[in-house]
């Protein structure tokens, strides 16, 4: 039984690192190309890291918990603490304690989210 339970944790945190990386890697360049492409200014890109980091949370924590049917709320939040720790680096180096609240507001509420649309798809409603 303790075996099972640290290869579903192992695995959890694999998939939540791993999907973390691939898709604030894969957002940031298309958004970055969106930037140079319609040559926007430089004030949109918080505005776009915001975006990226709102559709990150929501896919990482809603791909990280599809095999767990219970405590979906605290396991999407636990999903997105690589995003949130890249959150805290990025407002370190830019010193900025503002941005800092913002984007915990938004990894929060796209945990939500997320968890909200996870636990839809795994309940059936009787009628």
């Amino acid at each position: 039984m303790k075996a099972k339970f640290d290869n579903v944790l192992l695995g959890f945190i694999i998939k939540s690192v791993f999907l973390s990386v691939v898709i604030v890697a894969f957002l940031t360049a298309i958004m970055s190309k969106v930037v140079l492409v319609f040559d926007l200014d430089n004030s949109y890109c918080a505005y776009s890291g915001f975006f990226v980091l709102f559709v990150t949370s929501v896919t990482v924590g809603f791909l990280s918990t599809v095999k767990f049917k219970n405590s979906l709320i605290l396991m999407s939040v636990l999903s997105n603490v690589p995003i949130l720790i890249l959150s805290v680096i990025n407002s370190i180096i830019n010193k900025s304690f503002g941005q800092l609240c913002i984007s915990v507001v938004i990894i929060a509420f796209g945990s939500v989210l997320a968890s909200v649309f996870n636990a839809k798809r795994t309940r059936k409603l009787k009628v």
